[in-house]
């Protein structure tokens, strides 16, 4: 903790603390303040962390984090549960991503969707295919999402899935975001057209909305 503000500049500083936090009866203060770090790599760490201290403590730790009203205190968690995946045969990541997929914090939201991606396409067909029809819910909704970021992890899915050859248009059937009117085929972009597409996109619906004569 007295390394706090330079903790960004090395990966191993809050590794090589891993037992003495284990020890703490503060973990959980100190989760969360390295949660809160301004440095995401200093979340992701401390998340990598968590996730590998037993599953006695890690797991209900994990949990009550998850619950907390602050946004980077969740998006910590959320990554921790999807590094506990395989401890707990992936019960927090589902129960986080299900949760958390539609949080009012975009950051939030695109990890839930950017973690369910690495997962889904590191699976077979059978497996993607359960796991794309058990969040077909959650995946309707990142469809229609309207920020960069979120978009840019769906557009990662669905070029994948569409390389693949999975049947993916039931996902289709309920709509698109307003980012994606004009060109059906958005995930068969190449990634940097996608994304200039959808910035230009973005930045066309904001300037409508802005009543008239704004500057």
């Amino acid at each position: 903790i007295a390394k706090y503000r330079s903790l960004g500049t090395s990966d191993e500083e809050i590794r090589e603390a891993q037992q003495e936090m284990e020890r703490s009866p503060e973990l959980p203060a100190i989760m969360r303040l390295l949660f809160a770090h301004p440095l995401w790599n200093v979340a992701e760490d401390a998340a990598s962390v968590l996730s590998d201290m037993s599953r006695e403590l890690a797991a209900p730790l994990i949990r009550k984090l998850l619950a907390d009203t602050y946004w980077k205190v969740r998006y910590g968690a959320v990554e921790a549960a999807f590094g506990f995946r395989y401890v707990d045969n992936y019960a927090l990541f589902t129960e986080a991503v299900h949760e958390f997929h539609n949080d009012t914090n975009c950051r939030v939201r695109a990890l839930c969707v950017e973690n369910f991606t690495a997962q889904v396409l590191a699976c077979e067909q059978d497996e993607r295919d359960r796991w794309c029809g058990d969040f077909a819910a959650e995946i309707k909704t990142w469809l229609k999402d309207e920020d960069c970021w979120v978009l840019e992890h769906v557009y990662r899915l669905f070029r994948q899935l569409d390389q693949l050859g999975d049947d993916y248009t039931p996902l289709l059937a309920d709509g698109v975001s307003p980012l994606f009117e004009g060109n059906a085929e958005w995930y068969r972009l190449e990634r940097g057209d996608f994304l200039r597409w959808i910035e230009a996109a973005r930045i066309s619906r904001e300037a409508h909305k802005r009543p008239s004569g704004a500057g």
